[in-house]
C-alpha cells in the first residue's frame, strides 16, 4: 500500500492537483479504518489525516506549460521560423548614375527657329518663314564643386561635312544648372539648301548628342 501511494505522489503531474490529492486521502483514510483494533466502537481513537501537498508540483507544471518553444503569436510547441527577409536584393543599374557623378551633362538642347512671331521650338526650319535658326542648351554641373563647361555646338550637312561650328565657356556651380543659346549666322542659312541636315554638342570634348532636322522652303 506504501508503494501504490508513493507511485501515486510520484506521477502526479499526470493528474490534476485537485484529483490526486482527493485519492491520497481516500486511501490514508482506508488504511486508517483497516489499522484499527477491531470492535473500535465508541472508545476507538478518532482518524486523523495528515496531508501534506507538495508546493513544488503546481510551480513546475506550470514550469512545464512555459518550456515548450512558442512562435510569435504565443502558441507553443511551434517550431516555425520566421521568413527571412530578402537577403540578396535585385542590384540596380546605377552605371549611369556613377558615369555622370562629378561630371557636367547634358540636361537638355531644343532647336528653334527665328521669325516674325520670333523664337520657335522645332526641328523643321523654313526659310520663307524663318530668318535664321539655333539652339537651347540646358547643361548640370552634378559635382560637389564648381566647374568650367566648354560646350560646342556643330552643323553638319546631309554628307556629314562641317558647315559650322560654335562653342562657349560656361561657369556651373556645384548641383546647378546653366542655359545658353547658339544662333547660326544669317549668311550661313541664306545659303543653306533644302534637306537634311544634323546638329552635334560636346561638352568637355565629349560627344552628347547628335540628331538631324530638316531645311524646307515653306
Amino acid at each position: 500500500m506504501d508503494k501504490l501511494i508513493e507511485y501515486i505522489l510520484e506521477h502526479t503531474e499526470a493528474f490534476s492537483i485537485v484529483g490526486a490529492v482527493a485519492l491520497v486521502v481516500l486511501i490514508i483514510i482506508v488504511i486508517e479504518l483497516i489499522r484499527r483494533p477491531k470492535g473500535g466502537g465508541k472508545n476507538a481513537p478518532p482518524v486523523k489525516i495528515n496531508v501534506q501537498v507538495n508546493p513544488n508540483i503546481n510551480s513546475r507544471n506550470n514550469n512545464r506549460n512555459n518550456s515548450g518553444p512558442k512562435n510569435n503569436s504565443g502558441r507553443k510547441g511551434s517550431n516555425q521560423k520566421p521568413k527571412p527577409g530578402n537577403q540578396n536584393p535585385r542590384p540596380t543599374n546605377n552605371n549611369q548614375a556613377k558615369g555622370n557623378s562629378g561630371k557636367v551633362t547634358l540636361a537638355n538642347a531644343r532647336l528653334y527657329a527665328q521669325g516674325p512671331r520670333g523664337k520657335i521650338h522645332t526641328d523643321t526650319i523654313r526659310k520663307a518663314m524663318n530668318s535664321s535658326f539655333g539652339i537651347d542648351i540646358t547643361v548640370k554641373n552634378n559635382g560637389s564643386s564648381f566647374k568650367k563647361a566648354n560646350i560646342r555646338w556643330s552643323i553638319n550637312g546631309s554628307n556629314g561635312s562641317q558647315l559650322e561650328s560654335l562653342s562657349k565657356e560656361l561657369n556651373v556651380n556645384a548641383y546647378n544648372s546653366v542655359d545658353t543659346s547658339f544662333y547660326v549666322r544669317d549668311n550661313l542659312f541664306s545659303h543653306m539648301q533644302p534637306g537634311k541636315y544634323s546638329y552635334k554638342i560636346w561638352i568637355n570634348g565629349e560627344l552628347v548628342k547628335n540628331v538631324g532636322f530638316t531645311v524646307c522652303y515653306n
